[in-house]
């Protein structure tokens, strides 16, 4: 059947098992997207970590700048300002990744009690005492979740998406910054022995 482009499609009743699946699949992506942004908040330990190592490097490395002149100190002081840099920006990286944003979460479990009790009285005025209520009732309310859900879905990846992508940026520019202090200190070392 052929729909022509701006036309309403009606919607029809889906079947049960059709319900089913589309919740779970749903239910999945939002688990997924929950995982990958906690995996976020699990990093940053390894980035303080990391955070705290280039301090000790930098701390040693600083009171040694002071004390050579020439080409020593041009090079060592070049890659010790290029790692304070990276970590300035790094920090930005940080920023932007701890910042709170709203995420959309699903309906309370109060909320969704209420609806599966409005439903129930809904079904009950419609088909009275002569029909059961309830694999209707769960239907609904599994078609209720799974707007619910792919809402949150679509309003939350783009943001997940955002601090994974700053967590990287800031790992590798903390990296960078850590490989310049080490070549600063690296640098102020060869400058002791030829001179």
């Amino acid at each position: 059947m052929a729909v022509k482009k701006g036309s309403e499609i009606p919607e029809a009743p889906l079947d049960p098992v059709a319900i089913e699946w589309l919740y779970s699949l749903a239910n999945a992506n939002f688990k997924a997207q929950a995982d990958l942004d906690e995996s976020v908040w699990r990093s940053l330990s390894f980035i303080a970590a990391l955070f705290a190592l280039s301090v000790a490097v930098f701390r040693n490395t600083e009171p040694h700048l002071r004390f050579h002149a020439g080409w020593v100190n041009l090079i060592a002081g070049s890659f010790y300002i290029l790692g304070i840099l990276c970590f300035i920006i790094s920090f930005g990286f940080l920023v932007w990744i701890v910042w709170e944003r709203e995420f959309l979460h699903p309906a309370r479990d109060g909320q969704v009690k209420q609806y599966a009790t409005e439903l129930t009285g809904w079904h009950r005025s419609r088909l009275g005492k002569r029909g059961d209520v309830g694999k209707d009732v769960v239907g609904d309310l599994h078609l209720f979740m799974v707007d619910l859900l792919v809402k949150a879905n679509d309003r939350n990846l783009p943001l997940i998406k955002s601090r994974l992508a700053g967590r990287s940026r800031a790992i590798i520019l903390m990296l960078t910054g850590f490989a310049f202090l080490c070549a600063s200190e690296a640098s102020i070392f060869i400058g002791k022995l030829w001179l």
